[in-house]
């Protein structure tokens, strides 16, 4: 009952791009929540020190 649809060379390509810009903007996400995750962390340090 499930039926494989047949892309074109043109609709295989217009996928691969989607998959490539949703994987590049989940790891871009992922680094900018890293980056703040450890600037939060340095900041949360200095204020401990100097206290």
């Amino acid at each position: 009952m499930s039926e494989e649809l047949e892309l074109t060379p043109e609709q295989k390509k217009a996928r691969d791009q989607r998959s490539k810009a949703i994987g590049l903007g989940l790891l871009g996400f992922v680094i900018l929540v890293f980056v703040v995750t450890v600037f939060r962390k340095m900041q949360e340090m200095g204020l401990e020190s100097a206290g």
